[in-house]
């Protein structure tokens, strides 16, 4: 006797319940999974995916004698064809026929044009024309190695299955719990069956089977009518369970990881009143494992999981990929930037190259925020303190190929193993064991395949296998809550059963599919198409429901804008079932929110920060930390006060500062000579042979020469040139006029301030970008090179200077009239706007009006200056104030 099931963890199953009826020890019945049992029949060994890859790729490239076929390219389309040869093959067609079909279905898409087919339009029709000869060479090679593809292996099962049940007289086979058979297993079914050697039990419900359109029983319905005319054929068991009493609760739940919070609080409930063994967590959507293996309740005693958690999920995967784009995107000017701040940021490489000693992987990402350094290349690893660091050396090898790089990977395994062998990381370890197992695989194929020996390859070679490995949980297959995906429930009851994401286009899959043989042919030879895989799932999700008591679906209310996954089709059957109605209860679960105003910032002023102020205060407030303070006080704190910063990050374009700069800097650097002279507009001429060169020479203070010779900093550079000649056409338009002595350039300035109340003094201090006479007035020029408008310079009352922020740039200009005026005793002088960007509309004064459409006043005198600074001392008083917190004007509530 032996038992034929859909799968091992079924067959386990079967074995505990065997265990229960007997009562004395006997031999076990040999239990086959039906991979199993045609693995024995066909006498050929199933083989990894990758190695079925590279078979293909080696004969498509001797068949289809296409020099340009690389194995990255293969991969493309390889996995494609793979899956369309196995399932040509696990459905019996006659590919001779097929491959013809196919071939003619394209020559009549490209039929009736008048011109000589493209290039591309004939070598589509030469790889369709070869396909015949690829499909038969890469069987024979596959045979003549004794391994095959699942496909290949069904086909050799049902050509070897007389001879097999000739070699295996007096043995019963029991087929137990099948549902959708391809070809090849219909025929093997059949030849056991008319042999008399096998009995059938169907695992479905009668109401199914006998609905003539219910799409869980559209292949038992199938055989039911083709299959009776078979001798030896047991009679079907139909049961009726599925409409027995049972509780149905249907939950909508937004997103996915709000779904895996409500298993969560649905297994605490369950957990509490029924038997952990009796419950099954059945995740359409395995993507959602990591989020609900945190989402279980602390009264979950036991768990068996048993998809396992893919490679590609962990942060280990992460660290591999950001290893091999580091090489992969490395240009003649070296690593770039991004890609290498990524490496050292993940957690794998901090603990790598770090010791107690040292932060290497930390320093050398703020080295290279700091310098602004958009490439990182080996000269400049070669000049850091750390550049003899082994590790370092592993990470950035100069130019890894294939074999080298995958060895490497092995090393720093290796060197990982011993970091969390020290800690006794066990879950680190296991990790580590199975990237251990993919780059030894990876290595060894690099010695045999000499077109894998480039870091492309290599690294898709990488990406194939993290699809198909698992780091498999350790668990009892037998007990405590079962956590596992669709397929792996076949055969398996629950008497509580949960099932998430049950939403269209996941269960069912709907009707994406990867093939190359179109709808039409299909249907036409007989092979499946999406209608016969929504059926396989509509059979496994009614098959998990007809014995449970207690099910729980849960789908998610928010679908994907483009893709829809809208609410499963299984859910309204379920619905508008008139005989399941008294079961079913619906809900829709959303997270608790609790709605409350939330109080404004605020940093209360301790006597500790109000030391803090009068320091800054004796060192100097300048302009700008007032107007962040007028701006927003919490800002004011933050960045003026404990001068916490934004993250600094690499400059790949010129930022809004860093332009500001470089023409500031540029501008000093040409009108430095003319300081203490008369300009005029020869002298001025004179100073745009330098704006190219100088321009560059600053530029280069933030960029290397070469990140300004294409891309936007090359257009950056130009603008900025222009901007720099048109100041100096603006002068010289100016100085034809007028009597302008340049007196001071990038002049600093600092002023006491004796506040009232405050018996230490306090201080201005500024920076002067120009200071210049203009027929005997002395003028302050501020250069801006973001949008200016005249009305921010332009006040009715100077109490708005300190009231209203979009006055700051009026504000700024008083301050520095004020330091100047007590500083060098000037009491009368002008000041303005020099607007960088537009300079048609001319230098932009500040100007007192007495009404909005009123004359304006451009003269800063004495008067002017007191009045301020009264409001000025209302400002610092604010500051200095310890009763007045700073107050996140941003976050006060509406």
């Amino acid at each position: 006797m032996a038992f034929v099931l859909p799968s091992k963890r079924a067959g386990l199953f079967l074995k505990k319940h065997i265990s229960e009826f007997v009562r004395k020890p006997i031999f076990s019945p040999k239990i086959y999974s039906i991979e199993e049992l045609i693995i024995e029949i066909s006498g050929i060994a199933n083989t990894t995916n990758l190695n079925l890859l590279l078979e293909l790729y080696e004969t498509s490239k001797l068949y289809l004698k296409s020099e340009e076929l690389t194995f990255q390219s293969f991969l493309s389309w390889g996995n494609t064809l793979l899956s369309d040869f196995n399932e040509i093959d696990r459905n019996l067609v006659e590919h001779k026929s097929l491959f013809a079909y196919l071939t003619e279905s394209q020559r009549i898409k490209n039929w009736g044009s008048d011109k000589r087919p493209t290039p591309l339009i004939s070598n589509s029709l030469k790889f369709w024309s070869q396909l015949e000869t690829v499909y038969e060479n890469f069987q024979s090679r596959l045979l003549e190695k004794g391994v095959g593809y699942q496909g290949l292996l069904y086909r050799k099962a049902s050509e070897k299955v007389q001879r097999f049940l000739s070699n295996n007289p007096g043995i019963t086979y029991h087929f137990i719990g099948f549902n959708a058979l391809n070809v090849a297993e219909e025929h093997i079914f059949q030849s056991f069956f008319t042999n008399g050697k096998a009995t059938v039990s169907w695992d479905i419900d009668s109401y199914f089977v006998e609905d003539g359109v219910h799409e869980a029983g559209f292949f038992i319905r199938n055989y039911l009518k083709k299959w009776n005319q078979f001798n030896g054929l047991s009679p079907l068991e139909h049961r009726n369970q599925f409409l027995k009493e049972k509780k149905i609760h249907i939950t909508g739940v937004p997103k996915s990881i709000s779904q895996a919070k409500y298993v969560g609080h649905i297994l605490r409930g369950v957990l509490s009143q029924n038997n952990e063994n009796n419950i099954a967590l059945v995740l359409a959507d395995e993507t959602l494992l990591k989020p609900i293996l945190h989402a279980l309740p602390e009264n979950t005693s036991k768990v068996n999981i048993t998809m396992g958690l893919p490679l590609r999920k962990t942060t280990l995967f992460d660290f591999f990929d950001s290893l091999f784009n580091v090489h992969l995107n490395r240009s003649k000017n070296g690593w770039y930037h991004k890609d290498v701040i990524k490496l050292l940021s993940n957690p794998y490489a901090i603990a790598f190259l770090n010791t107690s000693k040292n932060n290497l992987a930390g320093d050398l990402k703020n080295h290279i925020k700091e310098k602004n350094i958009l490439f990182v290349n080996q000269a400049l690893l070669d000049t850091l303190p750390y550049s003899k660091s082994a590790r370092l050396k592993r990470l950035f090898s100069p130019s890894p190929q294939g074999a080298l790089f995958a060895k490497t990977c092995l090393t720093v395994v290796q060197d990982l193993k011993q970091l969390y062998q020290e800690s006794n990381d066990q879950q680190e370890i296991h990790q580590l064991y199975g990237f251990h197992q993919l780059f030894t695989q990876v290595h060894d194929l690099v010695q045999i395949k000499p077109y894998l020996n480039s870091l492309k390859a290599l690294k898709h070679i990488f990406n194939e296998l993290v699809l198909t490995e698992k780091i498999d949980f350790k668990g009892e297959p037998l007990g405590g809550l079962q956590i596992m995906g669709v397929l792996e429930s076949r055969n398996l009851d629950f008497e509580t059963v949960i099932i998430t994401s049950v939403n269209e286009g996941i269960l069912p899959a709907g009707k994406s599919q990867n093939s190359f043989i179109p709808y039409d042919i299909k249907k036409g030879f007989g092979l499946p198409t999406y209608k016969e895989k929504d059926a396989i799932y509509a059979y496994h999700f009614y098959r998990l429901l007809q014995r449970a008591k207690n099910v729980h679906l849960l789908y998610n209310t928010e679908p994907d804008v483009l893709l829809g996954n809208e609410k499963s089709r299984f859910i309204s059957q379920l619905q508008t079932d008139t005989s399941l109605g008294p079961y079913i209860t619906q809900s829709v679960a959303a997270p608790e929110t609790a709605i409350a105003l939330e109080p404004a910032k605020e940093i209360v002023k301790t006597p500790e920060l109000i030391g803090l102020l009068m320091e800054l205060g004796s060192r100097g407030f300048s302009p700008s930390a007032l107007t962040n303070y007028i701006k927003n006080p919490y800002d004011f704190y933050k960045n003026n006060v404990l001068r916490l910063n934004e993250v600094e990050e690499v400059e790949e374009n010129i930022a809004y500062n860093t332009f500001g700069t470089i023409v500031h800097d540029t501008l000093e650097e040409l009108y430095l000579p003319l300081v203490g002279e008369r300009i005029t507009p020869k002298g001025l001429e004179s100073l745009k042979k330098g704006v190219t060169s100088i321009t560059k020479t600053n530029f280069e203070k933030f960029y290397m020469s070469k990140d300004i010779e294409s891309g936007q900093n090359l257009i950056a550079f130009h603008v900025i040139q222009k901007y720099v000649s048109s100041v100096i056409d603006l002068d010289i338009e100016r100085s034809r006029s007028h009597e302008i002595i340049l007196m001071a350039l990038e002049k600093s300035i600092k002023a006491q301030i004796l506040l009232p109340g405050h018996p230490q003094p306090l201080f201005l201090k500024g920076k002067l970008d120009r200071l210049e006479s203009v027929d005997g007035v002395v003028h302050i020029l501020d250069y801006k090179t973001g949008n200016v408008a005249s009305s921010e310079v332009e006040v009715l009352d100077v109490m708005e200077t300190i009231t209203n922020e979009k006055r700051s740039k009026a504000f700024q200009l008083l301050c520095y009239a004020l330091m100047l005026h007590k500083e060098d005793q000037i009491n009368s002088l002008n000041a303005g706007i020099v607007p960088i960007k537009k300079l048609s509309m001319g230098i932009l004064p500040f100007a007192l009006k007495k009404s909005a459409r009123g004359p304006r006043d451009l003269t800063i005198d004495k008067e002017l200056l007191a009045h301020f600074q009264e409001h000025l001392f209302t400002l610092l008083t604010d500051i200095l104030n310890p009763e007045k917190p700073f107050v996140d004007t941003d976050s006060v509530p509406f």
